[in-house]
């Protein structure tokens, strides 16, 4: 359910009342606007707080190893820029819904999120391939290895990856979501990978850890899908972030 308000507040903020709190399931929402240590582009960003109820915070203390702040996006350089929260099996669910904008340059990947195992190989990734596929993959358990029929165009791409605890969907920049043409155990999703202890933004951080670049501008999670049209709803937001 989606509340609708016409506070002055609202309706400079979110898009005709639109507030992405009021998702129903919501349990991530990150926004380059807010949150993050420093809104002045070329800064370090130390940490990335989570505006949903969770206040996940994404952080970083090593200067070297930290994202710097785009115009807007937060940006991972590929080669040991990170952000990371720590938890145990964080989003542990079973279903649900990641919706992203990130910027995809036509050459390399375009990391979105990873959750991992820091002492283990175990976890789950979301990024954009050099392809222009969205990926999903999840480690552990039954691997699971899943891109999109879609692929992304050079420059910023919002979409989602909806798992509904039996088959996978894409969608990107407002198209149909698609279902995923590959047989197996495509339902797959965070609560089937155990052993997690952490969220992070631009690497998959493990005992073998991958850095991937990264221009993101923000993330929505929920575990209540949505109905089709709040689906619409979310991702007219997020094509504007």
């Amino acid at each position: 359910m989606f509340s609708f308000g016409f506070g002055k507040d609202r309706t400079i903020n979110y898009l005709g009342g639109f507030n992405p709190l009021n998702i129903d399931g919501l349990q991530l929402y990150l926004d380059h606007s807010k949150g993050v240590t420093s809104n002045i582009t070329g800064a370090n960003v130390s940490s990335w707080v989570d505006q949903s109820v969770n206040a996940f915070v994404f952080s970083n203390g090593i200067v070297t190893a930290q994202p710097l702040k785009g115009v807007s996006t937060v940006n991972s350089d590929g080669i040991n820029d990170f952000l990371l929260y720590s938890g145990v099996n964080p989003l542990n669910d079973n279903s649900g819904i990641l919706f992203f904008k990130v910027y995809f340059d036509g050459i390399n990947q375009a990391y979105i999120m990873g959750s991992g195992d820091q002492a283990g190989t175990n976890g789950v990734s979301f990024r954009i391939l050099n392809t222009g596929k969205i990926n999903f993959l999840t480690i552990g358990g039954t691997t699971t290895n899943l891109s999109s029929s879609q692929t992304a165009t050079v420059g910023f791409n919002y979409g989602y990856v909806l798992v509904d605890g039996t088959d996978t969907y894409f969608s990107l920049n407002g198209g149909t979501k698609v279902i995923t043409p590959t047989a197996g155990d495509i339902g797959q999703f965070y609560g089937d990978i155990p052993g997690r202890d952490n969220l992070t933004i631009g690497a998959l951080i493990r005992s073998t850890s991958a850095y991937i670049p990264s221009s993101l501008s923000g993330l929505i999670y929920t575990n209540i899908i949505p109905s089709d049209d709040e689906i619409d709803k979310i991702n007219n937001f997020m094509s504007t972030l």
